[in-house]
């Protein structure tokens, strides 16, 4: 989920910070500069974790400040395909589930990633699982069958399974604890703000800002939000409720499935200690 990225760069101390702690300094400044922007293919930058090495300081004719060249280590969001996450239902629209982790917003769960079968209700705007709906109507012909041939049909037993399939769903609606694995990872690099550029093998980027002057110039590299969150974040102060554009706006997105056994909503998948629980609790009631 996290891992440290190797990052060199030169940072700009204004001469209004001399005398402070020098190491506090530069990582006010890298944290200002790299925090909440996107690497492309490497990842969202949480924060600066160390220090490797912090070189001479330098001043220019004309520029009072000091440009301090360093090498440190940042914190940077990288899930892997295949991942176990968990996050919080945002909001569910017909096409697809949007989850959050507090500090990335751009997480879709597609439709077609949710248990089979599965249906959107328009008017709660949640998703339901009806989990045993196929098994219950394969026992409901069979029996149909069977009483059928007997001659014995019993008149409510229609109504009586249409009651049990309403109550059989299980939900998802928004603020829902959720666990789910990362099929897909994208990245767009449309918008980049900050350039890397690679030095040799060892795998360090030299992080480099870009002098904004009229239209500013692309990257491929890094991208940035202003308060990162991405398109889900923005309709949400927006007011709205349309499913965020991944593939053009979104810097970087997760595409994710709950198909699988133990995934979807926490209380799904009840753990041992809640069954202990509940036969405790119904021991009490029977006793």
């Amino acid at each position: 989920m996290f891992i440290l990225h190797v990052v060199a760069d030169t940072v700009r101390v204004p001469p209004i910070l001399f005398g402070k702690d020098w190491k506090s300094v530069l990582r006010q400044l890298l944290d200002s500069k790299f925090a909440n922007k996107v690497m492309a293919d490497i990842g969202l930058c949480i924060c600066v974790f160390d220090f490797i090495n912090v070189g001479d300081s330098y001043t220019y004719q004309g520029d009072g400040a000091a440009h301090v060249e360093v090498k440190f280590r940042i914190v940077v969001f990288r899930p892997f395909e295949g991942e176990i996450l968990q996050g919080m239902v945002k909001y569910c629209t017909k096409d697809r589930v949007v989850i959050t982790l507090g500090f990335f917003e751009d997480i879709i769960l597609p439709a077609d990633a949710l248990p089979h079968p599965s249906q959107f209700d328009e008017k709660e705007k949640i998703w339901v699982w009806d989990y045993n709906s196929a098994e219950k109507r394969g026992q409901d012909e069979q029996e149909n069958e069977n009483e059928n041939e007997n001659g014995n049909v019993d008149a409510d037993a229609d109504g009586y399974h249409d009651e049990q399939e309403q109550d059989a769903g299980f939900y998802i609606w928004p603020k829902q604890k959720i666990r789910f694995r990362v099929t897909s990872i994208r990245y767009n690099s449309k918008k980049a703000d900050v350039k890397p550029v690679i030095r040799g093998s060892d795998g360090i980027v030299l992080g480099k800002v870009k002098e904004q002057e009229g239209e500013r110039e692309r990257s491929q590299s890094i991208m940035s939000t202003s308060s990162y969150g991405g398109q889900g974040r923005a309709n949400e102060a927006s007011g709205s409720t349309a499913s965020p554009n991944y593939d053009s706006n979104a810097p970087l997105s997760l595409l994710v499935s709950i198909k699988d056994n133990g995934l979807g909503p926490i209380e799904w998948w009840p753990s041992d200690e809640d069954e202990e629980a509940e036969v405790e609790v119904e021991a009490e009631a029977d006793g």
